[in-house]
């Protein structure tokens, strides 16, 4: 899996990604030394739980895909199978293009944890 992560890190305006269970446990990460995957990997499991209860207040199904923006960059989250993996983003990228590059390979991820 650890393969899978530094290929999305070679995305363009990538500058880290982590790989979390659904209850926020990471899997595996390909973070920054300075980046604390078990905090980050709880933190992101916190604000998906609150995007699915807004989401399930609406009626509109369950989250897919998250983003949290800031000056200093964006926080990507996106659905893995049973899993979700979180990129940590640069706040010059592209994030369209970065979404339909990373896509593909999410769809990877998911796939191997299926298995």
């Amino acid at each position: 899996m650890q393969d899978v992560l530094t290929h999305l890190n070679r995305i363009r305006g990538v500058g880290g990604s982590l790989l979390l269970s659904q209850d926020g446990l990471p899997m595996a990460s390909a973070l920054r030394s300075d980046t604390d995957e078990s905090q980050l990997a709880a933190a992101v499991a916190e604000a998906l739980g609150a995007a699915q209860r807004l989401v399930k207040q609406l009626n509109l199904g369950i989250p897919s895909t998250l983003t949290a923006n800031h000056a200093q960059g964006t926080l990507l989250i996106l659905g893995a199978g049973p899993a979700f993996v979180a990129l940590l983003v640069e706040p010059t990228a592209n994030q369209a293009l970065l979404q339909i590059e990373a896509k593909a390979v999410v769809e990877r991820i998911a796939q191997r944890i299926s298995l």
